[in-house]
C-alpha cells in the first residue's frame, strides 16, 4: 500500500514510518521544507501550498501534523498555533485530497483527547463542542473534520498524549516520580 505521512518527523510520525515501511507499505511524507529524497513531498498550511499532483496514487494517508504541544508556554498566542496548525493542514490536506482523480481508499486524522476536555462519561463525537479555549480561539472550522474529502473510509483518531522517553515532555511529566529515577 502506498501512505502518505504528515506530521512525519514528530513524536508519533517518526515511530510509525518504520512501522510501515517494515510492513512492506510505500511511504510518501509531506514536509514543510525542501524534499529531500523522491519520498518526500513539499507543502505548507500556512501559505496554503499543496500540488494535488503530489498525492495521485496514494492509497492512504495518515494526518499527524501540528504545532508541537510539548514546547513552550500555552499563552494565547501558543493556542492559536495550536489550533491554525491543525485546522489549515486538514483545511489544505483535504482540499487537495479532493482535486484527485482516485482518492485514497483511507484518511486518518490523529488528534488529541485534550480537544474535548474531561466530561465524565458523556460521548462525544465529531460535533461535540470543544473546550473553552478552543471554542474562543475557534474560526468556525472543526479542526480535524476530515468529511470534505473524497476518501472512502474517514477516521478520526482521538488519543491522549504520547508518553515515549524520546519525546521533549517526557523529562518534564517524570523528573519527580520515583520510578523515573530508578529508571
Amino acid at each position: 500500500m502506498t501512505v502518505l505521512v504528515t506530521g512525519s518527523s514528530g513524536l508519533v510520525g517518526s515511530a510509525l514510518i518504520p512501522n510501515l515501511e517494515a510492513g512492506g507499505h510505500r511511504v510518501f511524507r509531506l514536509v514543510r521544507r525542501s524534499p529531500q529524497n523522491d519520498t518526500e513531498r513539499r507543502w505548507d498550511p500556512e501559505t496554503g501550498e499543496l500540488d494535488a499532483a503530489d498525492l495521485e496514487g496514494v492509497q492512504a494517508v495518515v494526518h499527524l501534523a501540528g504545532e508541537n504541544i510539548a514546547t513552550g508556554r500555552w499563552n494565547d498566542a501558543k493556542k492559536d498555533r495550536i489550533r491554525s496548525s491543525r485546522e489549515d493542514g486538514t483545511r489544505l490536506l483535504a482540499q487537495g485530497l479532493a482535486e484527485l482523480q482516485t482518492p485514497p481508499g483511507v484518511l486518518i486524522c490523529a488528534s488529541a483527547v485534550g480537544y474535548y476536555g474531561n466530561r465524565g462519561d458523556e460521548i462525544l463525537d465529531e460535533e461535540s463542542a470543544p473546550t473553552s479555549w478552543r471554542r474562543r480561539a475557534s474560526t468556525g472550522s472543526r479542526p480535524r473534520d476530515p468529511r470534505r474529502t473524497r476518501a472512502s473510509v474517514r477516521c478520526t483518531c482521538a488519543s491522549e498524549l504520547c508518553s515515549a522517553p524520546t519525546a521533549a515532555r517526557w523529562p518534564k511529566c517524570c523528573s519527580r516520580s520515583k520510578w523515573a529515577q530508578a529508571a
